[in-house]
């Protein structure tokens, strides 16, 4: 493998750590949190990606909001491998794998928005 084939696996291999210890943390903060508050889980109001913003602003360390935040996280962690491994084969200049990178992160970003914004 050479040098730039290297730093490219690097990036996406620390990407997708980050971003799944990023989410652990968080949706253990939001566990955490709701363990405290003796909420039972089922009872809480359930986020959409819509209403997310204004209960932010309402209440920002609810634990729903953590643990939103970690799912919303994760969801969009292998979206960011993707987009890295299209900017490795874009500086290689190979068109075949750039265009199916491309095809593969409009099918995610497609799932991921009408899973967060379609009730």
């Amino acid at each position: 493998m050479d040098r730039n084939g290297y730093i490219l696996e690097r990036w996406m291999s620390i990407t997708l750590r980050f971003g799944i210890w990023l989410s652990a943390v968080l949706i253990a903060i939001g566990l955490i949190g709701v363990a405290l508050q003796q909420q039972v889980v089922h009872e809480m109001t359930p986020l959409t990606f819509s209403t997310f913003a204004s209960h932010l602003r309402s209440e920002p360390f609810a634990p729903q909001n953590f643990l939103f935040s970690g799912i919303v996280l994760l969801c969009f962690t292998p979206l960011a491998r993707v987009l890295i491994a299209c900017i490795g084969f874009m500086k290689e200049n190979d068109r075949r794998f750039v265009s199916i990178t491309l095809i593969v992160f409009l099918l995610l970003l497609i799932e991921i928005v009408y899973a967060l914004f379609i009730p």
